[in-house]
């Protein structure tokens, strides 16, 4: 732990342990135990008790630990989370230990050295917890904490019987103010920028991967980050194993989906990415090294696009091989990051004494500051001052499954969503152009076929169908050693006038990743899929669906089955149930999504408000601001902007509402991530030097 045990003891002996919450002010810097008052409880079969723990005393955490006592005849049945105020959780320990058992003034210690999956019953002592108390810090301590304790199995039984957090309270830091640098001289010798260093923590988030890289297919390794910084430069470090680069392509995806392009079909037939580091600042090109590419290289993309952005949430390495001819694996890959948590303020003033201030930035995470408008016959000054940068995020799918959920759908990528309307409930038509749409009747398609591939009707019993008898099939001759580009075509022409969607379902079996299955329209495919492989079975996809509402009149549509191998192999890929639609417009209910309560202190006043959102064409994504109680949004703050100013809101507790709707079928708004800033006035630095415009 950052305090020596022995002091724990010399504070609380001076301070009133387990008093009641709000009784007495804890002084920054102390550390102090806050302990439950809703307890005992007892443990029921299969059940989640709910314990709370009320602080009013104000401040942000510096070091956080939690002691808990608990009895039960089982204990490897528990499953133990500690809730903060503003909904953060981490998990203190799930299913360590076996039989009959107790946690005896058990206390979970980020900085134990033994972890309690290492320890025994009865666990007494300090142990390091399953997961992060790190997530608490920083934090503010006022609210009510939870402690959530799961009986995962039958039929054993036990008793919470207390629970106490102790917490050392961050002291109030001075800031020393930020110095101006030299300037610069715009045209006209007016110096209108001001610029200062930004105080950077370098740190490197790491993944960990042993899984293969799918050949000649694509997948995303993720990395979830949870820092609240915001990001000053950053590289990307990889270890992977390839027999041939040059099959591969590699892209990072940002939380807010900012997509960079690392490299493409690099170093030839040269193999492995082995410490390599992508860094838009280096001076050789990826394009220049070969392999075993090490050190550092400039990708093809720019990372840094990404600098001003918060490196909070889920990071995606993306990577495609390209090629047949070589396999690989990705053994680890992190991000480097510089990380800064302060923002700045600048201001011009026409007098040093900052009486007639004309122009200011604003609360800034950047480097400089360019004033604009200026006169170049007048004398400015200029002067910057800084802050620590204060926010709550909800971005994590457990952030969201606290929140209320109306209507809406939490995803496993940590995103919310509004489901679509379904087909049978009056909200579109089934158009049904298409001839034989279930390969039925045996008239309508015109067949082209490049042997040795066979096309035709396969029985349900022998084949598959998702409705009737009959399902169209291609089947690959295995007894052929050269199948590659080899086809199967299906094609009728369709009426796409005021159609606006596609639907169909297909199968596949045997070896059918080496084909490529594709839906064209005039020739250009609008739709396509490597086949998914199953050898026992078939594997039935339902319901896939194609956007054509592009297309107008008649046009060719084309099912085509092709060959992506060379050599024998067996495949079987089936189509069935084609149908169009052309949506009706109708509104579907919004749903929305109500954060959990977030507080600042007495001290600190709200900043503004961000959320990043996909909001395709035909739906919609509002942001209310709601006070702790209630569905009324707060005067003056409905439908926000991203970016909105709500520093003039002077409650101390506050929700967010998004509110969701969509009149299109097949297409959602989806909420990736929101956060609120708040300002801490009381750490505010001092001014820093004053410069005047005048240009040596």
């Amino acid at each position: 732990m950052k305090f020596l045990f022995a002091f724990i003891v010399t504070v609380l002996l001076s301070l009133p342990v387990c008093a009641e919450p709000g009784s007495f002010m804890a002084a920054p810097g102390s550390i102090v135990e806050y302990c439950s008052y809703d307890v005992p409880k007892d443990i029921p079969d299969g059940q989640t008790i709910k314990s709370t723990l009320t602080i009013t005393d104000v401040g942000n955490i510096a070091d956080l630990n939690v002691k808990i006592n608990i009895s039960h005849m089982w204990i490897s049945d528990l499953i133990v989370e500690i809730i903060a105020p503003d909904g953060t959780r981490t998990e203190l320990f799930s299913s360590v230990g076996r039989g009959e058992g107790e946690f005896d003034n058990t206390i979970l210690d980020d900085e134990a050295s033994v972890s309690i999956k290492n320890g025994s019953s009865p666990y007494s002592g300090a142990y390091k917890p399953e997961g992060n108390l790190s997530r608490f810090y920083g934090k503010s301590m006022t609210g009510t904490w939870k402690l959530h304790v799961a009986d995962t199995a039958d039929p054993d039984t036990g008793t919470l019987n207390s629970w106490c957090i102790i917490i050392e309270k961050k002291p109030y830091e001075s800031m020393d103010a930020p110095v101006i640098h030299g300037e610069q001289t715009a045209p006209g010798g007016l110096c209108n920028k001001v610029s200062w260093e930004i105080p950077l923590d370098t740190r490197e988030f790491r993944a960990e991967y042993g899984g293969s890289i799918p050949n000649y297919g694509n997948k995303r390794y993720t990395l979830d980050i949870d820092d609240p910084n915001i990001i000053r430069d950053l590289d990307v470090k990889l270890n992977i194993r390839h027999g041939c680069n040059s099959e591969l392509q590699a892209c990072l995806i940002s939380p807010d989906l900012t997509r960079i392009e690392l490299f493409t079909g690099v170093g030839d037939s040269s193999q492995d990415f082995l410490g390599t580091v992508l860094d838009s600042d280096a001076s050789l090109s990826i394009n220049e090294g070969t392999g075993p590419f090490s050190g550092p290289f400039c990708p093809e993309g720019n990372l840094n696009d990404l600098i001003g952005q918060n490196i909070r949430g889920r990071w995606a390495l993306e990577l495609t091989d390209n090629g047949w001819e070589s396999t690989g694996s990705v053994v680890s890959w992190s991000l480097i990051a510089q990380l800064t948590d302060v923002i700045y303020f600048a201001q011009c003033a026409t007098n040093s004494s900052f009486g007639n201030v004309i122009a200011q930035s604003g609360w800034i995470s950047d480097d400089s500051y360019t004033f604009t408008g200026l006169d170049p016959q007048q004398t400015y000054w200029y002067r910057v001052k800084a802050r620590p940068l204060g926010r709550w995020f909800q971005t994590t799918h457990s952030d969201f499954e606290t929140d209320t959920l109306t209507d809406v759908i939490a995803t496993d990528d940590c995103n919310v969503e509004l489901p679509v309307a379904d087909s049978s409930d009056g909200s579109d038509m089934e158009v049904h152009v298409i001839a034989d749409p279930s390969f039925e009747s045996g008239w309508g398609w015109a067949i082209t076929v490049i042997d040795p591939v066979y096309l035709g009707g396969y029985s349900k019993d022998n084949a598959w169908a998702s409705d009737g008898n009959w399902s169209f099939g291609v089947e690959f001759d295995h007894s052929n050693l050269s199948l590659h580009e080899n086809y199967a075509r299906l094609y009728q022409t369709v009426d796409f006038t005021d159609v606006d969607t596609l639907m169909f379902d297909y199968a596949c079996y045997g070896y059918a990743d080496l084909t490529l299955i594709s839906v064209e329209i005039e020739g250009i495919p609008v739709w396509y899929e490597y086949g998914i492989e199953d050898i026992n079975d078939i594997q039935a996809i339902y319901d896939e669906v194609v956007d054509v509402s592009y297309y107008s009149g008649p046009q060719e549509l084309s099912l085509k089955v092709k060959s992506e191998f060379y050599g024998w192999f067996d495949a079987y890929i089936f189509w069935d149930n084609l149908r169009t639609y052309r949506t009706i417009p109708q509104e579907v209910s919004p749903g929305s999504i109500i954060s959990t309560p977030m507080s600042i202190n007495a001290d600190q006043k709200w900043d503004f408000v961000n959320y990043n959102a996909t909001i395709p064409t035909g739906t919609s994504l509002t942001v209310d601001v709601l006070p702790e109680n209630g569905t009324t949004p707060i005067s003056g703050y409905v439908n926000i902007p991203n970016g909105a100013d709500i520093s003039h809101i002077t409650r101390k507790t506050i929700r967010l509402r998004a509110n969701l709707s969509t009149s299109q079928r097949h297409v959602t708004p989806s909420l990736h991530d929101w956060s609120v800033y708040y300002e801490n006035p009381a750490f505010e630095s001092d001014w820093s030097n004053v410069v005047s415009s005048q240009c040596n």
